[in-house]
């Protein structure tokens, strides 16, 4: 992720000021929505232009080397580059501890897992890592989302892809991401994350 600065008029900056004492937000979140909803809107024009580069001679040998290594594991895939958007310092590199690496491994390493931790320690978000790390290297694979309601499941498919549109823009393009919405993202290589399953519906009542 680039820190850039952004010079604007007086009135831009007192309608940045006023948006984010309505909104609640941070001057920085409110910039970084506002560059996000405009590239939704003309997603195609910019996709099209990005498609219209080539990088091929830019990007060395040495260069590719490392983007192949950041697909070896979860961990080196997160350590790429991987971002969160945290409430009060806008989008940041995700920084592990090492009972979260020690996790990674294990969703890594089995095919079924169930985790007993804490609350609040930061599950969700290594969760939604490994599944865009499964989703980006796995084709036409189908990930479920599965919460107590909707709206969670909602907000953990938003994490995703905060994460993948943080990413470098050389792994991100080798992995785009074609179709999106507040149910499901789909990627180029056919795998598709989505949250239309509610665990409360998976569970019998008495």
């Amino acid at each position: 992720m680039k820190r850039i600065n952004i010079y604007i008029t007086e009135d831009t900056d007192r309608q940045i000021d006023a948006l984010a004492d309505l909104l609640q937000l941070t001057r920085s979140e409110v910039i970084r929505q506002s560059i996000e909803s405009y590239s939704e809107t003309y997603e195609a024009e910019i996709q099209n232009f990005i498609e219209g580069l080539d990088f091929s001679d830019d990007i060395d040998q040495e260069l590719k080397d490392d983007i192949s290594k950041c697909f070896d594991s979860p961990e080196n895939f997160i350590k790429s580059g991987v971002c969160i958007n945290t409430l009060d310092r806008g989008i940041q590199k995700l920084k592990l501890y090492d009972f979260q690496k020690k996790l990674l491994f294990k969703l890594d390493s089995y095919n079924k897992l169930i985790i007993n931790h804490s609350r609040q320690v930061g599950n969700s978000t290594i969760l939604s890592a490994y599944a865009l790390y499964y989703a980006m290297t796995h084709n036409n694979a189908h990930i479920h989302i599965a919460s107590y309601c909707l709206q969670s499941s909602i907000r953990l498919l938003d994490v995703i892809d905060t994460m993948h549109t943080s990413l470098p823009i050389p792994i991100k393009n080798l992995i785009r991401c074609v179709a999106k919405s507040k149910r499901e993202i789909k990627l180029s290589n056919g795998t598709i994350t989505c949250n239309n399953i509610n665990i409360t519906r998976l569970i019998k009542k008495p």
